[in-house]
């Protein structure tokens, strides 16, 4: 009897302790005297405080967790929910990843996997993936293409769907070939460029360096040379095209003033004094052709009648010309008496 009561009490102070103070080796200080507990109520007592058994959580079924690492994302979208964006949204369901490349450009797809079970995972990927994870993709390759990433243990298997938008290469802008420009003080120069645009992008044009549009008219201080850089852009891509601008001294012709027709008597003289000025300041040469053929002309009794007479003032590139008349009037001479004698 001795027996069953010490096991009985045993069984108490097992059932009473917390696992930590049976590992620990110490009693609770309210249990520790435990001499006067009464058997049966302490049988009792055990029964109704018996703890209930602690639930052991589920087991979780074998499941593989991929975690996907895309080299090549697409651009996050601007502010705002556009076609494209809204397009997505309604397909979310239908792929887990979505990339968008350019033709010509890698999709480099790293997976990492690991099951909870420790157990080794292999890897599959779909076309045009090939067996890393990676696709190198070309020109005639635009389009959408479904790849499927599948994960197993051997036992079970995962599926992550990536979706990849390959769009068309975009190709910069070209500008064609711009001679360089030599122009003059108060000439105004203007750009025309013409250019193509491979994908039929719109193009927009720039102008920066000496011209930030495409019209300047050239005044005294630009004389020398000058740079133009003009800028052909798809929104993406750009060319650029160099174009040497210079600009030189304008040569203005001489001015030769206006002057008046001139009537002479035969026997005058002649004596032409134009005024000439020029606008550069440059040494202007006067010459003269038609009747005369100099400032300077003593008239004669042959020259009765109208004439025309050129003067040229000439800087040595430019010259002016100025044309007069002179009308030379008979002049009435005296009888002229010979006496002959016999």
């Amino acid at each position: 009897m001795k027996n069953v009561c010490s096991l009985l009490l045993l069984l108490i102070f097992i059932v009473s302790c917390t696992p930590e103070e049976l590992l620990l080796g110490e009693l609770p200080a309210e249990k520790e005297d435990i001499s006067y507990v009464d058997v049966e109520k302490a049988l009792e007592a055990g029964e109704e405080q018996k703890p209930a058994q602690e639930e052991m959580p589920e087991e979780p079924e074998t499941a593989i967790e991929v975690e996907e690492e895309i080299a090549i994302e697409p651009e996050e979208p601007e502010q705002g929910v556009g076609v494209e964006e809204q397009a997505i949204a309604e397909t979310k369901e239908e792929y887990d990843k979505l990339i968008t490349v350019e033709e010509g450009q890698l999709v480099k797809i790293p997976v990492r996997a690991r099951d909870p079970d420790g157990d080794e995972v292999k890897l599959k990927f779909s076309k045009p993936l090939n067996e890393n994870g990676e696709w190198q993709t070309k020109e005639g390759d635009a389009g959408e293409y479904m790849a499927t990433i599948t994960a197993s243990d051997g036992k079970m298997t995962v599926e992550k769907k990536v979706k990849i938008v390959v769009t068309e290469l975009n190709e910069p802008p070209r500008i064609k070939p711009i001679p360089d420009v030599t122009i003059k003080v108060g000439d105004t120069i203007r750009f025309e460029p013409e250019t193509e645009d491979p994908n039929g992008d719109e193009v927009t044009i720039a102008y920066s360096g000496w011209m930030t549009n495409a019209e300047y008219k050239a005044t005294k201080d630009d004389i020398g040379e000058h740079e133009v850089i003009i800028t052909a852009s798809d929104g993406k891509l750009k060319d650029k095209k160099f174009v040497k601008v210079t600009v030189v001294a304008r040569n203005d012709p001489p001015v030769i003033e206006p002057m008046a027709d001139i009537t002479v008597s035969e026997g005058d003289t002649i004596k032409l004094q134009p005024k000439v000025k020029d606008p550069n300041g440059d040494e202007v040469k006067i010459t003269y052709s038609g009747w005369m053929a100099k400032d300077t002309y003593t008239t004669n009794f042959e020259d009765e009648g109208v004439h025309e007479v050129i003067i040229t003032a000439s800087d040595g590139e430019l010259a002016a010309v100025e044309k007069i008349t002179i009308t030379v009037k008979d002049r009435n001479r005296a009888p002229n008496i010979s006496i002959e004698l016999p």
